[in-house]
């Protein structure tokens, strides 16, 4: 593979941060916390109730539509990357104000559901900013970068911020990853005018309902879709509950969250 563009590199690694700031977040609120709560007495139930919080993600192809339809090119996608990470940031802000020793359960999975549905609806106007700003020779580096970046969020969010959190207490995790957010904010703000300009001299492809069904008339891709579908939730369900079982069990907090979240996480990427 050529090496990318060294024009490009600032942005790529941008886009690489920004996937990895907004990943975390989340990976933290439902692999991490179930271990947290696990440790203040939640019951088994009640965890699992929590993880209805993620359900925003089951909805993010209809959250797409208002950013597609009411942004205007480049500079409407990165207002609307804005003002999203934004109010994610704030609701993690919320979350370390809130304190899991004085919080019930509804104000807990509020705030989590709040975090879920901005941080998914937030990935719909980066992802458009990257296909614009990015020319199509360029994207498949930014897919490998924007995996890696989850990779690195899994471990983050499912493991160091744990033992973060079992070394300074509830909020500093969500302090940190809220400041990642606003730093990733930053960085959008400051990419170069000139920079969407020329995307917005690029033109779009638009999308209908003819390329999806195009898209799955190929029998291998509904395979390819069917099998993603039925993977990844079975393999999510274990690993939520992997963390409370540890415990249970007898293992200390920062241990749990070394073996499962940091080298189960490093494993994962790796495989």
């Amino acid at each position: 593979m050529d090496r990318p563009s060294p024009s490009h590199w600032p942005l790529q690694l941008l886009l690489g941060w920004v996937n990895f700031a907004m990943t975390a977040p989340l990976i933290y609120l439902y692999l991490g916390l179930p271990l947290v709560m696990r440790q203040h007495g939640w019951s088994g139930t009640e965890i699992g109730l929590f993880q209805l919080a993620g359900l925003p993600a089951v909805l993010k192809f209809a959250l797409g539509a208002p950013v597609d339809r009411w942004a205007r090119g480049a500079h409407g996608y990165r207002h609307w990357s804005l003002v999203l990470m934004a109010g994610y940031a704030a609701s993690l802000v919320g979350l370390a104000c809130l304190g899991i020793e004085q919080a019930g359960f509804v104000p807990l999975f509020a705030l989590a559901m709040l975090a879920s549905l901005l941080g998914t609806w937030a990935d719909a106007p980066v992802n458009a900013l990257a296909i614009r700003c990015l020319p199509a020779e360029e994207r498949q580096r930014a897919g490998i970068i924007r995996s890696a970046a989850s990779s690195l969020a899994a471990v983050v969010g499912g493991g160091v911020m744990l033992m973060l959190q079992a070394r300074a207490g509830w909020a500093w995790p969500f302090w940190a990853l809220s400041g990642g957010l606003l730093l990733a904010a930053l960085g959008l703000w400051l990419i170069p005018r000139a920079t969407l300009a020329q995307a917005d001299g690029v033109q779009a492809r638009q999308v209908g309902v003819g390329q999806w069904l195009a898209y799955f008339s190929n029998a291998e891709r509904r395979r390819w879709v069917v099998m993603l579908m039925l993977y990844f939730p079975f393999i999510g369900a274990a690993w939520v509950y992997l963390k409370p079982l540890l415990l249970d069990h007898g293992l200390p907090p920062e241990q749990v969250a070394l073996v499962a979240g940091v080298l189960g996480g490093v494993v994962g990427a790796v495989g």
